[in-house]
């Protein structure tokens, strides 16, 4: 009997522990408070000409191509990820791609870069 109940307390521990990876929104407002609060890698996945225009204070141009898994690579999996693009499921995609490489907190923002531009107006711009 107690066999039984240690195994299935062992099951039950690997089953919680095996939790599937879920891609995660965040809102511009929450993207900023943790950004104040811990440190994040914020990657622009916009072209070259947006990222130049405009973009989220401290954020890293990676466009999404067929060269993004391969730059990812330099990046720990373990550090947290938010991502923003022109549109909102384009983000999805690169997220999805970090998540099949084992990345695991891995973020993106919700309503595209026009909703941080809209909400926050917290943006660089550069000439």
């Amino acid at each position: 009997m107690f066999r039984k109940l240690l195994l299935l307390g062992l099951i039950a521990v690997i089953f919680i522990s095996c939790e599937p990876k879920k891609m995660k929104s965040i809102t511009p407002i929450e993207l900023q408070e943790t950004m104040k609060e811990e440190s994040v890698l914020v990657i622009d996945l916009r072209d070259r000409k947006s990222y130049a225009k405009s973009h989220i204070n401290g954020a890293q141009h990676i466009e999404f191509t067929n060269t993004f898994q391969h730059t990812m690579e330099k990046f720990d999996k373990d550090e947290t990820i938010i991502l923003y693009a022109e549109k909102e499921d384009e983000a999805m995609k690169a997220a999805s791609v970090l998540f099949k490489e084992d990345f695991k907190l891995v973020y993106f923002l919700m309503n595209s870069y026009s909703s941080w531009e809209s909400d926050l107006n917290s943006i660089t711009y550069e000439k």
